[in-house]
């Protein structure tokens, strides 16, 4: 499910449904985003008194019984997930028009597609506050038997932090960037595990996702589960880290098979100054064989989270060297927090 600020381009032309109530309940101010099934708008609920953002699905596609399906199953997709890092479904239904949308939150910030053109690449810091975030939301969606199958960063939200437990959570492992909330979108193609009698999610050979950031599995048309979701938070990795895709080719097609046969680089191939425990586990996260894998979401975050002590004594932990950076990016605001905390400790020591 796409969200505010988009994955997608905003759309630049006039828009009918701008400005009308939708179910007598939603007034859609601003539309914000449009893909091939729907557009997002900023809307106010009328009786909550409440900025939302509503999904609507095209007026062409109510007719199409695969797409409608597709738009209930990512209803109760992300209709099943409680979770701080998950966005959350408020609201779906049918208008008396016979319009088909989803009420959900409204996130703002940007999303990490936005964040990587704009700051240029991560520091190790933030990358890893970002996937350590992403695993708590695909843990949770993974035992709810939900695999999202179409994890990237245009799906990825960066927002205000929530609560200062998150704040404290995420102070105790030094991880950069306290004020950057991470939320998982769109799970627009997620797969529902318990769900058999959905024809389209078990159809043998049907490539779901996006291929830049496909699992083999799912390049090769075979089942997603869990470890599909974490190979693709293995790319969304190297592609933070690095600035460039994983793989890339003439076409989707090629860059997909490239998932199922070419070795990946190492992310120290591409940044020199990347240390080599951080090039292990992303390593790890991108085998070809799901076994080879962390198999969960918790897994996953607790390799990372053992990391952390290693690597933030190394200048790549906080900063992207100058001639590596692409983008200007600021420097890390923790690394002037640590800084500081060292020189209060020395004037503690001087004093006593």
């Amino acid at each position: 499910m796409t969200d505010a600020p988009p994955p997608v381009d905003t759309p630049s032309e006039p828009d009918a449904l701008v400005g009308t109530i939708l179910h007598g309940r939603y007034r859609l101010d601003e539309c914000v985003a449009s893909g091939s099934m729907g557009r997002i708008y900023r809307a106010q609920h009328l009786t909550l008194e409440k900025v939302v953002a509503v999904k609507v699905l095209r007026e062409e596609l109510t007719e199409n019984e695969t797409v409608v399906a597709r738009f209930h199953r990512e209803a109760r997709a992300a209709a099943r997930l409680e979770h701080p890092n998950s966005i959350n479904v408020e609201d779906f239904g049918t208008s008396d028009a016979g319009q088909l949308y989803i009420a959900m939150e409204w996130i703002g910030g940007r999303d990490l597609r936005t964040a990587l053109a704009e700051d240029g690449r991560f520091t190790v810091v933030r990358a890893l506050s970002m996937a350590r975030q992403v695993c708590r939301a695909l843990h949770a969606a993974h035992s709810k038997q939900v695999v999202h199958r179409d994890l990237k960063p245009a799906n990825i939200m960066l927002s205000a932090s929530k609560s200062e437990e998150e704040m404290e959570d995420v102070t105790e492992h030094v991880t950069e960037h306290v004020t950057e909330h991470v939320t998982v979108l769109d799970f627009g193609i997620a797969k529902i595990e318990s769900d058999s009698n959905d024809r389209f999610q078990t159809m043998a050979g049907v490539i779901c996702g996006t291929p830049d950031y496909l699992s083999p599995e799912q390049a090769s048309g075979a089942r997603a589960d869990a470890r599909s979701d974490l190979y693709s938070l293995g790319v969304v990795l190297f592609e933070l880290l690095t600035g460039e895709k994983l793989f890339t080719g003439s076409n989707a097609m090629q860059v997909a098979m490239k998932h199922v046969r070419e070795n990946p680089r190492r992310v120290e191939e591409v940044r020199p100054d990347l240390p080599r425990p951080l090039g292990d586990l992303i390593e790890k996260l991108l085998s070809k064989d799901p076994e080879d894998r962390p198999q969960t979401g918790k897994e996953a975050r607790e390799a990372m989270e053992e990391l952390i002590p290693l690597l933030k004594g190394t200048r790549s932990f906080w900063i992207v060297p100058q001639e590596l950076r692409g983008t200007p990016q600021r420097e890390s605001p923790w690394m002037w927090v640590a800084i500081a905390m060292a020189i209060f400790a020395l004037i503690g020591w001087i004093m006593t």
